[in-house]
């Protein structure tokens, strides 16, 4: 095969979900000539990835039958015990078996919760293993998430059989991928070498995302997207917004319903909150062009890919630290960003837009052009390309 770029280099994706990053992580490196194989469980076909339909391999739908079965029923519908299950029935049996599916390679891309077998059957290849983590170091993470627990008397929902198996992926790889400086920050408290983590941000997609017309009124508009967990803090948001009081104001909150969610909401007035449920990305454009400011106010988040989209769609920002929101906003000029748990800090920050139309305004704007200069994904694959050049010592890159 020749490669488009010249560049001699075999790369393998693995991904159990149909997560954004892996998908165009997968596109890039096609575009570029270096794909190899994809590896998935997520019903995807060679035209949605625009490449061959041979290069993909998919976990066999037989093998899901168990876990489909148990998500249709609906019986473990927002319980804690549903991601332990997926595990066990998906992500485990998943790793197996394309740990017993490995071609030779040179770079094995993957993750810490999926990928622990087949990444050491790529290594023993003489592959190089690149751990892809959507998130802190998994210890922090759920140190985090319980104190949130802990304040809001919620019986815990972390992930404790996922921690042993990411931490032995963290120390087995070649190197470690984290989408921002939060998360490396993470790991380097645990010790990781610097050398060993990289930070790429997330890309977006620009033809999904872009500012759509809406039909303006006097209503000041205060927009959260994600599921509706402590993790994602949206009880200090709905504190904050409580807080600054602003008039004919409405809270949107966009997002799924999580095992948390029954005791945030029952904590706090809702006469000005309107509560959507999950909504596809197909409609997400509407309501980031529609806000006034989108606010992310997460006690961890690997990276918030909302972040991006709202600013696509010339949408301001109030994001935390915790959230990746430091890689992308520069603060007071796209957006803001403020400490975690602090909803004086946030409910400061939507008075201050509120006040402040025309600099609101110029925000959006300013967030829009940063982010076409990104140029969508395509900085993201070829950044990641470069680690792999680094990892490989070779220096034919096409940059």
């Amino acid at each position: 095969m020749t490669r488009p770029f010249g560049l001699e280099m075999k790369v393998i994706i693995s991904t159990v979900k149909a997560l954004p990053c892996k998908l165009n992580l997968a596109r890039q490196m096609e575009r570029i000539g270096i794909l190899e194989r994809f590896f998935t469980a997520a019903n995807v076909d060679g035209r949605s990835l625009q490449m061959p339909g041979q290069k993909i391999s998919t976990y066999p739908s037989t093998l899901q039958i168990p876990w489909r079965m148990i998500a249709r029923s609906k019986v473990l519908h927002n319980t804690s015990i549903a991601p332990h299950l997926w595990r066990l029935l998906v992500g485990t049996p998943f790793d197996w078996y394309f740990a017993k599916h490995i071609v030779d390679c040179d770079i094995f891309h993957g993750d810490s919760i999926s990928a622990l077998r087949s990444g050491q059957a790529a290594k023993q290849k003489g592959a190089k293993w690149v751990c892809d983590v959507p998130h802190s170091h998994l210890e922090i993470l759920s140190e985090i998430v319980r104190n949130e627990h802990d304040y809001l008397s919620i019986r815990p929902s972390e992930h404790q059989s996922m921690i042993g198996t990411s931490l032995k992926a963290y120390d087995f790889s070649d190197h470690i991928v984290v989408a921002s400086a939060f998360a490396k920050s993470s790991f380097l408290s645990k010790r990781f070498p610097d050398e060993k983590i990289s930070v790429v941000p997330y890309g977006v997609d620009t033809n999904l995302f872009k500012p759509v017309p809406v039909n303006r009124d006097e209503v000041f508009r205060v927009l959260f997207v994600g599921h509706l967990s402590a993790q994602k803090g949206v009880h200090y948001l709905l504190e904050a917004f409580g807080r600054a009081s602003i008039p004919n104001s409405r809270l949107i909150l966009a997002g799924s319903p999580h095992p948390d969610t029954p005791y945030i909401l029952s904590r706090y007035p809702l006469e000005k909150v309107d509560i959507l449920g999950g909504q596809p990305k197909s409609k997400l454009a509407f309501y980031y062009s529609l806000a006034d400011v989108m606010v992310l106010p997460s006690v961890q988040d690997g990276f918030g890919l909302v972040i991006c989209e709202a600013m696509a769609c010339g949408c301001p920002v109030i994001a935390t630290t915790n959230t990746g929101g430091p890689d992308v906003i520069t603060d007071g000029v796209e957006g803001f960003i403020v400490p975690i748990r602090s909803p004086d800090a946030i409910a400061e920050k939507l008075v201050w837009l509120y006040e402040h139309p025309e600099e609101r305004a110029k925000m959006g704007s300013l967030a829009l052009k940063k982010v076409r200069e990104w140029r969508g994904w395509r900085r993201y694959g070829e950044k990641m390309l470069k680690i792999y050049e680094k990892l490989l010592g070779v220096k034919n890159s096409l940059l």
